[in-house]
């Protein structure tokens, strides 16, 4: 079994290859997934989300309220070059706790908003988005998706330009379900 605190409690870095290409995305994604649907069931996370949001607010609102949470505690920051580091939520709150901003990329913000989203109830996604105006160009970026009204809409914390902005010169996406 996966213990999700382990990046808190023990070695917080396992190194393993994870590919080249669509297929190393794929894994990532999937990694992250499954990341975020154990830390969704997490009671550390559920009390933080609970926390953040006003359990009488819409779902929209509840969104908001954790896409703000994010932006105001955290912080962009890639990771070193040529290593992929992707944290649990754990992480980042301890930190948020001890009153200190957390610093990760665009994954590290993913996970963390997601999990706090999915654990009061509202489905997400994952997108992985490449830029590039050459056809078949890796996928450079990842950012979230919550379903409100039936619809999916981004949760793209890294330019935050508020809940429902993407890029709007994406040439490829790629979506998964969590």
């Amino acid at each position: 079994m996966y213990d999700i605190t382990s990046q808190v409690n023990g070695i917080p870095i396992r190194r393993e290859f994870i590919g080249k290409g669509d297929f190393a995305i794929k894994s990532t994604l999937n990694k992250m997934k499954k990341i975020i649907r154990l830390s969704s069931v997490n009671y550390y996370v559920r009390r933080w989300a609970e926390e953040i949001i006003d359990l009488s607010e819409t779902d929209k609102e509840k969104a908001d309220a954790i896409f703000e949470f994010v932006v105001r505690n955290t912080h962009y920051v890639k990771d070193p070059h040529g290593f992929e580091f992707i944290r649990t939520p754990i992480v980042p709150l301890k930190l948020i706790e001890q009153g200190k901003i957390f610093a990760g990329d665009c994954d590290d913000l993913v996970v963390l908003s997601l999990s706090l989203a999915k654990s009061i109830g509202l489905p997400v996604a994952l997108r992985a988005a490449s830029y590039s105006i050459m056809p078949k160009k890796p996928f450079s970026h990842v950012y979230g998706l919550v379903k409100l009204d039936g619809r999916w809409i981004p949760f793209e914390l890294v330019k935050q330009n508020g809940l429902g902005y993407q890029h709007p010169n994406s040439t490829r996406i790629m979506d998964m379900e969590v």
